[in-house]
């Protein structure tokens, strides 16, 4: 199962490679892009958010609504954007709980293929087409916060930092409770098969020496 990937990471900051054809492979990839967005509660994942070297991203500006309206686009190429910027609140699966205004264009017209091999173009405007942006921005190595000052950038990696830390510590924390558990539970396993078989021989050797005495009896 694929895993989101936590800013800093050095994938998230390479350019990505197109594809030359979507196979079986490809698709089976995306279905499980899906799935981490959705499960993430995102409107848009790329590929290298779960440590894919692919020009693939996936959109849904409806994903927090029952009906959704999922596109995937692999090796997307923007036709023409408009120049007016709308400022708009960002976050990213890969900064969770950062958020900044970013200004972007409201307007564009992409072309690219979709998981079937064929060849779209869709023009759009609005949330859906930051979110596209948003998503091209990182087939390209470029974070949101790269739109942001050197200094609020800073501050949110450096605290980015700080998340990846403790999580690896809560992860190491949890594995060691999963090996404590199970080393428990051998433990256990033996104790009882120990108890099992020291009772076995305590009954054999009482059988065996109430036998030996009444044998011995018997000869007297």
């Amino acid at each position: 199962m694929l895993k989101l990937v936590y800013a800093p990471d050095p994938i998230l900051k390479k350019e990505c490679q197109p594809l030359a054809q979507v196979d079986d492979h490809h698709r089976t990839l995306i279905k499980e892009m899906y799935e981490v967005m959705y499960d993430a509660n995102g409107v848009g994942l790329a590929a290298p958010q779960v440590g894919l070297d692919m020009r693939i991203f996936i959109v849904d500006a409806a994903a927090r609504e029952e009906k959704k309206t999922p596109i995937t686009m692999i090796n997307p190429k923007i036709i023409s954007i408009e120049d007016d910027l709308v400022p708009y609140e960002e976050g990213c699966l890969s900064f969770p709980e950062h958020f900044a205004e970013i200004d972007r264009p409201d307007k564009l017209k992409i072309e690219y293929i979709d998981e079937n091999n064929k060849k779209k173009i869709l023009s759009t405007d609005g949330f859906n087409s930051r979110i596209i942006q948003h998503e091209l921005d990182h087939l390209n190595g470029i974070l949101f916060v790269d739109h942001l000052s050197r200094l609020k950038r800073d501050v949110i990696i450096r605290k980015m930092k700080k998340f990846k830390k403790e999580e690896k510590i809560v992860i190491a924390c949890g594995k060691f409770m999963d090996l404590n558990n199970q080393i428990m539970m051998a433990v256990k396993r033996r104790a009882w098969w120990s108890n099992y078989v020291w009772a076995g021989a305590a009954a054999t050797g009482i059988f065996i020496g109430y036998w030996l005495w009444k044998g011995t009896g018997s000869e007297n």
